[in-house]
């Protein structure tokens, strides 16, 4: 079954996405709760798992050109597992909260994307991104919701 691009509620995308959202969260409670364990082992286990779950996708028949694997260990290996490894090893150190901005604020790399490459945010990415940045504000400036508080008489 094709996946649709179309984001609407129901969509295989939409399951997609919270599916993946929820394993996200499921990872960065278990990486929290290592403790002592090397980031970098952490992290070399959840892409060998990784490897393993998507090898069946893949389209061995096909060869890479070599220039591509240059592209892949630019965009893969450099940004994307340092910054892995650092938030694994920070995991265990930070509050709930704290690690919520941080795992918040990688979308946002979105901007790069825009500012670097001319590739135009849409509206929902846009307000992703707004909302992204009220949500670290309101964390880090302790902002609350007001609270009505209703006495029973």
């Amino acid at each position: 079954m094709p996946i649709s691009r179309s984001g609407s509620p129901g969509s295989p995308s939409l399951v997609l996405t919270l599916g993946a959202a929820l394993l996200y969260a499921v990872a960065t409670i278990l990486a929290k709760g290592l403790g002592q364990q090397r980031a970098a082992v952490t992290v070399l286990c959840q892409t060998l798992v990784g490897v393993v779950m998507l090898a069946p996708f893949a389209d061995i028949g096909h060869p890479m050109p070599p220039a591509s694997w240059g592209w892949l260990a630019g965009i893969g290996i450099l940004p994307t597992g340092i910054a892995y490894v650092l938030m694994n090893s920070a995991f265990p150190r930070l509050t709930t909260p704290v690690i919520g901005i941080v795992t918040f604020i990688y979308p946002v790399v979105a901007i790069i994307d825009w500012a670097l490459y001319a590739h135009p945010l849409r509206p929902a990415q846009a307000a992703g991104i707004v909302l992204i940045a009220l949500a670290t504000l309101g964390v880090r400036l302790g902002w609350r919701f007001p609270v009505r508080r209703v006495s029973v008489a």
